[in-house]
Order: C-alpha cells, then sequence, then structure tokens
C-alpha cells in the first residue's frame, strides 16, 4: 500500500491543511493585532498622571481630603503643586485652595492628604483642578503635567479637569 494522496477535488479546496494552514495564519494575525494594541495602550498609560480623590474624613468642623498619585511618566517629578477649586452642591466656589504634591517618583504611587479646617465635608459636591501651579523635572511644565493629568474619584464627589 502506498502513501494516500488527496485528490484533485479536495486539492482545490484547501482539505483539512488548509483549513488548518488558514485557521493559524488568522490566529497568528489576530495575536499581532492585539499585541500592538497592547503596546499602544500601554505607552499611553505610560504618559499619563494618575489623581484619584480618594476618601473624605471628617474632621472638626472641616474635611480631610486623600489623593493618590500615580506617576506614569518616564521620569521622576521633583515638584508639583496644584490649585483646586472646591464648589458646594449648588455649583458654587466653596474655596480655591493650593496643595503642594511634593516629589513623584516615576512609576510610583503615593498618597498626600490635605486639611481644609473651615470646610465641611457634607458642603463640597465637586473638585476642580484648575491649574498645575508647579512642575518640575526632566523637561516638564506645568502645562504639559495638567495635559498628563488623568483624575477619578472614589469618595461620592466628582474630580474634574
Amino acid at each position: 500500500m502506498g502513501a494516500s494522496v488527496p485528490s484533485k477535488e479536495h486539492a482545490g479546496r484547501g482539505g483539512c491543511c488548509g483549513r488548518l494552514a488558514s485557521g493559524l495564519i488568522a490566529l497568528f494575525v489576530s495575536v499581532v493585532a492585539a499585541s500592538a494594541s497592547g503596546v499602544a495602550f500601554a505607552e499611553n498609560a505610560g504618559n499619563r498622571i494618575g489623581l484619584e480623590l480618594n476618601r473624605l474624613e471628617k474632621i472638626g468642623d472641616g474635611c480631610r481630603l486623600s489623593f493618590v498619585f500615580r506617576n506614569g511618566l518616564a521620569g521622576t517629578i521633583e515638584a508639583m503643586a496644584l490649585e483646586l477649586v472646591l464648589f458646594d452642591s449648588e455649583d458654587r466656589v466653596a474655596g480655591l485652595i493650593a496643595i503642594d504634591a511634593g516629589r513623584l517618583p516615576a512609576g510610583k504611587t503615593r498618597v498626600r492628604q490635605f486639611d481644609f479646617p473651615a470646610t465641611p465635608c457634607s458642603g463640597m459636591a465637586r473638585v476642580l483642578v484648575n491649574e498645575v501651579t508647579a512642575c518640575q523635572g526632566g523637561g516638564l511644565a506645568p502645562g504639559r503635567c495638567l495635559e498628563a493629568i488623568e483624575v477619578s474619584s472614589r469618595a461620592g464627589i466628582d474630580l474634574v479637569n
């Protein structure tokens, strides 16, 4: 008995081997495309400064705001300061404050807390990142840092920029 040879009928339609080869090629193309989109996502994530309003805590007649900073930039931010605007439930300005985030190493997460002794937590409805007043580090400027900030909130009120 000799080896089996596919008939012309099967050879023209690709047979099992042709279907397997096209399936493997489709899988390879899908994996390459997914990898490329993952690289693009990682590059975008690497150009952001995450700023999360994590918690509001009543302290006496005032409020403590806890922020989580995530430096996704390639270099260390040697110093960063922000101007924040607090809005009340009627969307009126309740206060304008400056906070100093300090040094934020590249790829690291830092928690910073700021006390507002004259502003009760119950009177806050929204916090606006109005301006980056300082941003120092390799090639950084306040405008670049403001563009890179990506805000979020877990505190029950909005943090916007």
